[in-house]
């Protein structure tokens, strides 16, 4: 197959004079893949944009290079101003895509340097983007004046599903970036998906030049990033980028094409730099974003993504740390309750609960006090969250089904607690580097080299299987891969598990200072899957308790009846034939003609002489 490529090479003083050039480049057929995974014809979208991009305007300023803003004229300086003073300023950066608060809907966001307008042409053809989308801007404080000052944002609406769209951000004198491309999905809900992960750009190009390679497949539902956003200490003349900035530089051709979903991070507050939350827009977020509420979740096809701040965990006023937890406590209830409809929930974070190979005393993630471990596990195993996937940790880690640090399963067939993945933003040494695999009983794998220079591939084939997939980042070599096979959504406790398991289960919980039974996540609230185990344990007693009590009771009951029916029997009837004459009298006891009980008797007294019949009679 042939593709044309057509470039503009027109100077930066004559638009009109455009010139092309031509490049033959052969395409190897796609691989067939299945109507349900996100199918898009790759081939056909590169033809048809290479054209689009030979009738529009672009910048000739190289991507990261600062242009000569002593010389251009900005926006609203009330001067005659030309096509290349809006090339300079009001050229769209950082172009990155993010879900809408619904599926018809994408949010397109960008940066410029000027303060310039926020509009996005877009059509469902290459061809007359007759589309407009309006949006707003925000002007980040404390940026250097060359840096990219704006961020603009437009939603597009009432998008068809299962369609490509092409779009083209227009900021000024019909300047603007590249037309660009996205896929919308499917309108079933229970259609599968996949998602790249990534916790980090690289050194190098190589990771995001195979992140761009698979972007382009067009088999992904996703970019899914948990990797570092936060700001850099500033000075007055500072011209550097935030890390969030680098990011979004660095991956603009993957998140231009393909929807990004961050791990919400904190770490700008109070900082010089700008808010890291105002150069994304997630869903069901406002925007520009407070940092009061830096979670969301998510459905995606057959996953419920939840994504959550764990800088927040590690902040001296637990104020949002506390609303972050009410908020998921509510959010994962209501997924339970439609496991059906989204069986497979996934966790989103930055730090990991568990590493095997931290250091005790520095590193959160090995001590057994471990604040973001007191924060999560408990609810995401009460909630029974499917799969968790953490950054913020040298090296590359997959971990076992495990509890409290205690293995439940060597295996992914059905576990019977959260599966646990870290993807390090960089890679290990010291520690880690010793200690390679099989460090703990829980460890699964562990490759410390592997940090960032690697990225995931997670398919949800359907309801009951998902693949995780470990990828080189230059020779995209597959470096650890596991299908993980949940049939029983939702249903993780302790009383599933084998006794001795979940007694050292408890036992963990005791040792740490917990009371088995309760969730560190609602204090004194009593675990319906953590402490199942332990209750089951309290119930077997209670009811031993209870049968010995109703025992107890009922041979006292049972007793006296018998002494009260004895009392009645006790009763003696005398009858007296002749008491001063010779006659006999006869003493026995009182029952019905019925009775046979040994104990009646009968006595004649037929001599008053004797003695123990006159002591008898005279009391009697």
């Amino acid at each position: 197959m042939i593709i044309i490529e057509m470039s503009n090479r027109s100077s930066s003083k004559k638009v009109e004079s455009s010139r092309f050039s031509c490049k033959q480049v052969t395409v190897a057929r796609n691989q067939k893949e299945s109507n349900r995974m996100f199918p898009q014809s790759v081939s056909a979208v590169l033809i048809v944009t290479s054209l689009a991009l030979s009738v529009v305007h672009t910048s000739e300023i190289p991507k990261g290079q600062i242009p000569d803003l002593d010389t251009a004229v900005a926006p609203g300086a009330g001067t005659a101003r030309s096509v290349e003073d809006d090339e300079v300023w009001c050229m769209p950066e950082q172009v990155h895509l993010s879900l809408g608060n619904v599926t018809s809907e994408m949010v397109v966001m960008w940066a410029t340097r000027g303060n310039c307008d926020s509009v996005v042409h877009y059509a469902a053809h290459p061809w007359n983007l007759d589309l407009t989308a309006s949006g707003s801007c925000v002007e980040l404080e404390n940026v250097g004046n060359k840096s990219l000052k704006y961020l603009h944002r437009a939603v597009l609406k009432d998008l068809s599903p299962n369609l490509t769209y092409y779009y083209r951000p227009v900021v000024k004198n019909g300047v603007g970036s590249n037309s660009l491309l996205f896929k919308t999905s499917p309108s079933s809900s229970s259609w599968s998906s996949k998602f790249l992960v990534l916790s980090s750009t690289g050194s190098e190009n190589d990771l995001m030049n195979s992140v761009t390679r698979e972007v382009q497949s067009g088999q992904f539902a996703s970019l899914l990033y948990n990797g570092e956003l936060g700001p850099a200490e500033r000075t007055e003349d500072w011209e550097g980028i935030d890390e969030s900035e680098d990011f979004l530089t660095r991956a603009e051709q993957a998140v231009a094409t393909l929807p990004v979903l961050i791990a919400p991070q904190s770490k700008d507050e109070g900082a010089s730099g700008p808010d890291v939350n105002k150069h994304f827009s997630m869903p069901g977020w406002g925007w520009p974003q407070s940092v009061d509420r830096p979670w969301y979740s998510v459905d995606v096809g057959l996953v419920h993504l939840v994504s959550f701040s764990t800088d927040l965990i590690f902040a001296e006023d637990t104020t949002k740390a506390t609303a972050q937890r009410d908020w998921l406590v509510r959010d994962l209830t209501e997924v339970n309750q439609r496991r059906n409809e989204t069986p497979w929930v996934i966790a989103l974070g930055s730090h990991p609960m568990y590493c095997s190979y931290g250091n005790p005393s520095s590193d959160d993630c090995a001590m057994n006090t471990s604040k973001v471990r007191h924060a999560l596990e408990d609810m995401f195993y009460h909630f029974a969250v499917d799969l968790v996937l953490e950054s913020g940790f040298p090296g590359y880690e997959r971990g076992w089904p495990q509890y409290k640090g205690v293995l439940v399963d060597e295996s992914y067939w059905q576990p019977r607690a959260p599966v646990e993945i870290v993807l390090g933003s960089r890679a290990g040494d010291g520690a880690g580097a010793q200690n390679k695999n099989n460090t703990v009983e829980w460890s699964a794998l562990h490759l410390p080299e592997a940090g960032g220079h690697s990225f995931g591939r997670l398919t949800v084939a359907n309801a009951s299987h998902l693949l995780w997939e470990l990828c080189e980042e230059s020779k995209m070599a597959v470096l650890d891969s596991f299908w993980l096979v949940q049939s029983t959504h939702g249903n993780f406790s302790l009383a599933n598990l084998p006794h001795n398991v979940s007694h050292q289960i408890n036992q963990t919980i005791i040792a740490m200072g917990g009371k088995p039974g309760t969730y560190d996540f609602i204090s004194g609230d009593k675990a319906g899957g953590a402490g199942e185990g332990w209750s089951q344990y309290s119930l077997w007693i209670g009811l031993g308790a209870l049968s010995c009590v109703l025992l107890l009771v009922l041979g006292l009951v049972t007793l006296r009846s018998c002494l009260r029916r004895r009392r009645a029997k006790s009763g003696r009837r005398w009858r007296e034939m002749d008491r001063n004459g010779g006659g006999a009298g006869n003493f026995y006891s009182v029952g019905s003609d019925s009775d046979t009980d040994d104990n009646d008797f009968e006595i004649d007294v037929y001599d008053k002489t004797n003695k123990q019949s006159s002591k008898l009679l005279t009391s009697y």
